[in-house]
C-alpha cells in the first residue's frame, strides 16, 4: 500500500518537475536566441521541440536558431517536415519562404507565398492570420497581397483600412491616404478612425508632405464625389491642423449652407483662429454667423469672439488710433445695449471697462461699467471677483493705489488655491514690482509659475524674468526700479514722468540689461501718443542694438506697420516685414508680416 502510494506521488510531482525544467530550459532558449548564442539556442529548441512536436512557436524559434548558425539545408528539411506533419500550421510555410529568402531564392520563396494566398484568400480567418504573420515579419509587400487577393474574393469589401495600415507601416502615404479615402467613400463611419491615423501619420512625417498630399487628394475627392460631406469634414480637420483657417471656413461654409446648419462647425473654426491670432479669419467667420440673424444660437458668441478679436488687435498695438478704438468702443456698447441682461454679454462689459481706463484713460467711464455689469447681471462669485481685480485695476490707472492693494488683498483671500486668487496674488506682485519690491515680488511670483492657469503662469514666467535678468548687485537696485516706476507711470496714463524715467534709465545706465525693455517701452509710449516718426526710431534702435532679444520681433512689425499704415513709407515697410520673416522665424507676428509684405509687393507690381 505504501510502495502504490510512493508510486502515486512519484507520478504527481514528476510533470510538475518537468514542467519547471522546461520553462528553465524555455528561458534559458530565449536568451541565448537574443544574446545570438544560436548554437546554444539550437540545442535547446531541438530538444523543447522534440518533446512538443506541433509547437509552432518551438518550430520557428528552432528554425531562427539554426539560420542563425547558416545550416540552411538542415532548417528546410525541419520546416518540410514539420508542415508534412502540421497541415493546418500556414506560419511554418512562411517560415519555409524565409529560409529561402535568407539564402537568396527569391522565387522559391515567391512561390511558397503566392501558394499560401490562393489557399487563404477565400477564408477571412485565415487570411487576416496569414496577413498578420507576414505583418510580424516585416514582409509587408506581401501582407498587401493577401489583402489584394482577398479583396477580389470578398465582392464590395475592398480591405482599404487593412491595405491603409500596411502602406502606413511602409511610410507609402500616397497609397495610404487613397486606401483611406476609398474607405470613406464606401463608409463615412470610420471618419473618426481614420483621422485618428492620420494624426499619428502627421507626428511622425519628418518630410511635412503628408498634410499638403492628404489635401490635394481630398480636394479631387470631394469633388468626385460632390455632396458627400465626409470629404469637406475631413478637409476641414487638414486645414486646420496646418493653421490654414481661412481654407478651413470655405470648407465650412458650404458643408453649413449645404446641409442648413446652425454653424457650431464655423464656431469651432474661428475659436481656433483666435487662439493663433488670425484676426481676419475671426471677423470672416463670426460676420457669416451673425448673418444668420440674432434669433441663431450662436448668434451672441460670434458676436462676442468678433469684438474679442478687435479688442485683441487693440492690446497688441495692432490697432492704436483713436478713431478706431472709439469705433470698437461704440461696436460694444451696441451689443451691450442689446443684450443688457444677458450674462453672456458680461465680456462685453469688461472689454469696454478696459477700453475706456487703458485706451482712452478715462478711468471713471470705466468705473461706470464695472458697476453697471454687477448691477444688471446675475453673475457668479467667481465672475464677481474677476471684476473686483477689474475695478482695482482701473482705480489703479486713476493713482488709487491703497485702495486697488486692499481690492487684491480681500480676492487672494476670499478665493486661495484657485485661479482667480492667483490673479490676484499676480496683481500684488506686479504691485510690489511698481514699488520696487523685488524680492517679495520674486517669491510671489515664483509661486505663480506652476500654476494651473496658462494665462497667469506665463505673465509670472515673464515678470520673473524681468525681474531676474536684471537685478544689479546694488541694493538699490536703481535702474530696474526706475524702470519700474516708468512702467507705473505708464499705466496711469502719465506720459511726460513715463518719457523721463525711461530717458534716464537708457541715458544713466547703458550698459544694463533693462536698456532695451525701456527702448521698447519707450517707442510704445511714442505710438499710443502719435508720435509714430520718433517710435519708429526707438523700435530701429532695439533691432540695431538688441537684435537678439524677444522683444526685437514686435519691435520688427510694429516698425514695419507704422512705415505703411501712418508714414507713408512702404519700401522702409517691406524692409522691416522681410526682416521680420528671416530673422524671427517663431514670432507671432509671422503670419501678419507675411499678409502684409504680400500685399505691398501686390500694389507695387499693380
Amino acid at each position: 500500500m505504501i510502495q502504490r502510494i510512493s508510486i502515486l506521488l512519484l507520478l504527481a510531482i514528476l510533470p510538475i518537475f518537468v514542467m519547471g525544467q522546461s520553462n528553465t530550459d524555455i528561458q534559458l532558449a530565449r536568451e541565448y536566441l537574443r544574446q545570438k548564442e544560436y548554437n546554444k539556442a539550437a540545442m535547446l529548441y531541438e530538444e523543447l521541440y522534440r518533446q512538443q512536436p506541433s509547437s509552432g512557436v518551438f518550430f520557428r524559434y528552432y528554425v531562427q536558431s539554426l539560420l542563425g548558425q547558416g545550416e540552411y539545408d538542415k532548417a528546410e528539411r525541419l520546416a518540410k517536415k514539420h508542415i508534412r506533419k502540421n497541415r493546418s500550421d500556414l506560419a511554418a510555410r512562411i517560415e519555409l519562404g524565409q529560409i529561402y529568402q535568407q539564402q537568396g531564392q527569391e522565387d522559391k520563396a515567391a512561390d511558397v507565398y503566392e501558394e499560401i494566398i490562393d489557399q487563404v484568400a477565400g477564408n477571412s480567418n485565415q487570411m487576416r492570420q496569414i496577413a498578420n504573420t507576414f505583418i510580424g515579419r516585416r514582409q509587408f509587400g506581401w501582407a498587401e497581397q493577401v489583402y489584394l487577393a482577398a479583396a477580389k474574393q470578398h465582392g464590395d469589401y475592398k480591405f482599404n483600412y487593412e491595405l491603409a495600415n500596411i502602406y502606413y507601416y511602409q511610410r507609402n502615404y500616397p497609397k495610404m491616404i487613397d486606401s483611406y479615402l476609398d474607405l470613406l467613400a464606401v463608409n463615412d463611419r470610420y471618419l473618426s478612425t481614420v483621422k485618428n491615423r492620420l494624426n499619428a501619420a502627421v507626428y511622425s512625417d519628418t518630410d511635412d508632405t503628408l498634410v499638403d498630399m492628404l489635401k490635394e487628394r481630398l480636394l479631387l475627392m470631394s469633388q468626385k464625389h460632390n455632396g458627400t460631406d465626409v470629404f469637406n469634414e475631413l478637409l476641414i480637420w487638414a486645414y486646420s491642423e496646418d493653421k490654414e483657417y481661412d481654407m478651413a471656413l470655405v470648407q465650412a461654409y458650404a458643408l453649413d449652407k449645404r446641409n442648413n446648419e446652425n454653424g457650431d462647425r464655423i464656431i469651432r473654426i474661428v475659436r481656433q483662429a483666435l487662439g493663433e491670432n488670425r484676426f481676419g479669419v475671426v471677423a470672416d467667420g463670426a460676420e457669416y454667423i451673425m448673418r444668420k440673424g440674432s434669433d441663431q444660437p450662436y448668434y451672441l458668441l460670434a458676436r462676442q469672439l468678433y469684438l474679442k478679436s478687435k479688442y485683441e488687435q487693440v492690446d497688441k498695438g495692432l490697432i492704436f488710433a483713436e478713431a478706431d478704438i472709439r469705433k470698437l468702443i461704440g461696436e460694444y456698447q451696441i451689443a451691450i445695449d442689446q443684450n443688457k441682461r444677458s450674462p453672456e454679454v458680461l465680456p462685453f462689459y469688461t472689454d469696454l471697462a478696459r477700453l475706456y481706463a487703458f485706451q482712452l484713460y478715462l478711468p471713471d467711464s470705466a468705473l461706470v461699467f464695472v458697476d453697471q455689469a454687477r448691477k444688471q447681471l446675475h453673475i457668479s462669485a467667481e465672475d464677481g471677483a474677476e471684476l473686483d481685480i477689474l475695478e482695482a485695476d482701473i482705480r489703479l490707472a486713476g493713482g488709487d493705489i491703497f485702495e486697488s492693494i486692499l481690492i487684491y488683498a480681500s480676492v487672494e483671500r476670499s478665493f486661495r488655491n484657485s485661479t482667480i486668487g492667483s490673479l490676484a496674488k499676480l496683481r500684488k506682485a506686479t504691485m510690489a514690482f511698481y514699488q520696487c519690491d523685488f524680492e517679495w515680488a520674486l517669491s510671489q511670483v515664483d509661486v505663480l509659475k506652476a500654476s494651473t492657469s496658462k494665462f497667469i503662469a506665463n505673465d509670472a514666467a515673464s515678470l520673473a524674468l524681468l525681474i531676474s535678468e536684471n537685478k544689479t548687485e546694488d541694493s538699490l537696485q536703481m535702474p530696474l526700479c526706475t524702470f519700474a516706476k516708468a512702467k507705473l507711470a505708464i499705466h496711469q496714463n502719465r506720459d511726460d514722468k513715463a518719457h523721463l524715467l525711461l530717458d534716464s534709465v537708457i541715458n544713466q545706465f547703458p550698459g544694463q540689461a533693462i536698456v532695451d525693455d525701456a527702448m521698447f517701452a519707450k517707442a510704445n509710449l511714442f505710438k499710443s501718443q502719435a508720435r509714430y516718426s520718433e517710435a519708429v526710431d526707438y523700435y530701429e534702435r532695439v533691432l540695431e542694438m538688441y537684435g537678439y532679444e524677444p522683444l526685437a520681433a514686435e519691435a520688427c512689425f510694429f516698425a514695419g506697420q507704422l512705415c505703411e499704415e501712418e508714414l507713408n513709407e512702404n519700401e522702409r515697410a517691406l524692409i522691416f516685414y522681410k526682416k521680420l520673416l528671416i530673422d524671427y522665424p517663431l514670432s507671432i507676428y509671422q503670419s501678419e508680416g507675411r499678409k502684409r509684405l504680400r500685399a505691398l509687393r501686390d500694389n507695387y507690381v499693380n
